[in-house]
């Protein structure tokens, strides 16, 4: 798993997010591509489609959200890798 913490701004509040395996596994079924292919060496570089969606997987299941991915764009204003040095370090 690697270690993905996500700022995010929706609808007005901040939150900080903590990717899960499960999250990972769902963006990589999603965009047919590993996770570490998407995110890449740095973080920075990443389509924002790809932290929007592990952004919303943490907030639907931590009960956040309940509105499908692209309603919850809408509300999206912001997003950034808070542990952009290394998103290695959580691997094993």
């Amino acid at each position: 798993m690697l270690d993905v913490t996500l700022i995010v701004t929706h609808d007005g509040t901040d939150y900080t997010l903590e990717s899960t395996t499960g999250d990972q596994i769902a963006a990589e079924r999603q965009f047919e591509a590993p996770l570490l292919t998407m995110i890449g060496e740095d973080p920075r570089q990443t389509r924002v489609e790809v932290l929007g969606f592990l952004a919303w997987k943490a907030m639907t299941r931590t009960g956040k959200t309940t509105n499908d991915f692209d309603d919850w764009v809408e509300g999206l204003t912001a997003i950034h890798v808070a542990n952009n040095d290394d998103p290695m370090s959580g691997t094993p």
